[in-house]
């Protein structure tokens, strides 16, 4: 008997396996970046918040509630200001509180 070229059933089998492990360690890495790229994204809005209250109060201007949200997204904003008296400046630190994290940013003026 003469056996006809092409894949038996167990070579196929064993074909598909390889190829589902493969491609469920891709979807593993694939959900892990896209993760990493909204946390990124949450961490930049937020600082975007931060810096745009930091430059309000260095210019004297009244911080407006809308001024709190970036892309529809809402952020709790607290601040707080000490005096270095060594160095003869002002510290205001920012710290910005999103669904994912926060981000605290300070600045000095004289």
């Amino acid at each position: 008997m003469r056996r006809d070229d092409g894949f038996t059933l167990i070579e196929t089998l064993v074909a598909l396996a390889v190829l589902a492990t493969g491609a469920v360690a891709l979807l593993g890495v694939v959900e892990d970046h896209t993760g990493r790229i909204a946390g990124l994204e949450d961490r930049v809005t937020l600082r975007w918040v931060a810096e745009n209250r930091l430059a309000a109060r260095h210019l004297g201007l009244e911080v407006q509630p809308a001024w709190d949200a970036v892309f529809g997204r809402r952020a709790a904003v607290t601040e707080a200001e000490r005096t270095l008296t060594d160095a003869g400046l002002t510290e205001r630190i920012v710290t910005v509180e999103g669904a994912r994290g926060g981000v605290v940013l300070r600045g000095y003026t004289w």
